[in-house]
């Protein structure tokens, strides 16, 4: 009887490292998985903050007169969610800002609003953004039409894809006649870059 009762603790012993082993092996599975989300969440984040802060340096002039003056840099916020076009959720961190500014109804305003864009336009081209022409042709021509009274027309923009990051650049109309004329642009940097959206306005 003795031996037997021994033999049936040395079992239970067993049972327990065997339990033990395997929540261990689950927790140290668990904090591997939360651990590597949590790299690629800073890794990401940091593209994507980096992104947004090269292409503010490389379009501040212009973009001091859209709203974005005293803006160096952003935090990037990163959501795990489902997208268009995906099976399966998808992890990307962006950085944006958004500016709603007044152009007024001076005519030196609005010219030097028309000045700013088309020196925009040049910026864009000279750093590799693609325009998206929705409305017009350019975002000068977009802003001649706002500043001589047009309340209504799609928005206008661009992106760049650079490396694993995506950028764009959103104007909208945010006025309505007789109101002075009105925009609000957003400007956002995302990392990774989701290729099956890499031309997409998605902020």
């Amino acid at each position: 009887m003795p031996k037997k009762k021994s033999k049936a603790k040395k079992a239970k012993k067993l049972n327990k490292l065997h339990l033990i082993y395997i929540a261990t092996g689950v927790l140290v599975i668990l904090f591997a998985v939360i651990s590597c989300v949590w790299v690629k969440e800073l890794y990401y984040a940091h593209e994507a903050k980096s992104s947004f802060s090269n292409q503010l340096t490389n379009l501040r002039d212009p973009l001091n007169t859209f709203g974005f003056n005293g803006i160096t840099s952003e935090h990037a916020k990163c959501l795990n969610e489902s997208v268009y076009l995906y099976n399966t959720k998808q992890l990307q961190c962006t950085s944006s800002y958004d500016a709603y500014v007044v152009i007024g109804t001076s005519q030196v305003a609005k010219n030097n609003f028309v000045a700013k864009a088309a020196e925009l336009d040049q910026l864009l081209k000279k750093y590799g953004w693609t325009e998206t022409a929705n409305a017009t042709p350019n975002i000068a021509d977009w802003f001649q039409g706002i500043t001589s009274g047009k309340d209504w027309l799609p928005d206008e923009g661009a992106y760049r894809n650079v490396g694993k990051t995506s950028c764009a650049l959103d104007f909208m109309l945010a006025f309505s006649n007789p109101k002075p004329p009105a925009f609000n642009l957003q400007m956002a940097c995302s990392s990774p870059r989701l290729t099956k959206l890499a031309n997409e306005m998605i902020f």
